[in-house]
């Protein structure tokens, strides 16, 4: 969901719920009409928080097309990509190729900045790595026609139960 902030320079900080105390700061510019969406990745337990700040380029929705980009947020996560196949049928479609941890690689950060048209239904998603069959997540979603989504991992590969490597989904109202 967005929310209102005023353009020009900003300081925005992150912290935790009912303490005063931040634990991130970001500080940009925004420009009045933009949408933009924040991240915050990685751990304080892992010694760092990094925040992502991304400019997002939604296209105009109706009612045929869904809009969706995929992120790799996972600090361990190798480059991958992520594969959708409409109804689980056998044929899929790549829709985000060698998606890297977008903190660390640049073309990754702007790839993630544009959604992609998707015809609406129901999908089985895979990610796997970059340029293999090797599986890393994968899962069943609904895409409704002028939806505005964003499939993004978090946790770690190396992770174990609330740290292990998953998918989060956030869906955007136009």
């Amino acid at each position: 969901p967005y929310i209102n902030i005023s353009s020009g320079y900003q300081q925005l900080g992150f912290g935790s719920s009912g303490s005063s105390d931040m634990f991130s700061n970001l500080n940009d510019k925004f420009e009045p009409g933009n949408s933009y969406s924040v991240f915050i990745t990685d751990t304080i337990h892992h010694g760092q928080i990094t925040t992502v700040l991304l400019h997002d380029y939604v296209g105009k929705t109706d009612s045929t097309k869904g809009q969706i980009r995929f992120l790799n947020l996972s600090p361990d996560a190798p480059p991958l990509d992520l594969w959708a196949y409409l109804n689980a049928g056998a044929n899929g479609f790549k829709v985000s190729s060698n998606c890297a941890y977008i903190p660390n690689d640049f073309n990754s950060l702007i790839n993630a900045q544009t959604f992609s048209l998707i015809d609406p239904g129901p999908y089985f998603f895979i990610a796997a790595v970059a340029g293999t069959s090797d599986i890393v997540l994968q899962g069943q979603l609904y895409i409704p026609g002028r939806s505005i989504i964003t499939i993004y991992t978090k946790g770690y590969v190396a992770g174990t139960g609330t740290n292990a490597i998953d998918v989060g989904v956030i869906e955007y109202q136009p």
